[in-house]
């Protein structure tokens, strides 16, 4: 079961325990009547803020390395 951030029911919305509950309970239910295994994905992830790397402005020498 890989769980999400984000309610695939209402976008924006964190996931609930009652949405995680009912997945639970689904995939239960499913192994116990011999299903096929599968992944059920519960809620949407939401993606990360992309962190800006350091930059290095003028021309400033790298530690360490050689040539510079």
């Amino acid at each position: 079961m890989l769980l999400g951030e984000a309610s695939a029911l209402a976008p924006g919305r964190p996931l609930t325990h009652r949405e995680i509950v009912a997945a639970v309970l689904t995939a239960t239910r499913r192994a116990l009547v011999d299903a096929p295994p599968s992944t059920q994905h519960v809620g949407e992830r939401t993606p990360r803020p992309r962190v800006p790397r350091p930059r290095l402005h003028g021309n400033v020498p790298a530690v360490g390395v050689p040539g510079w």
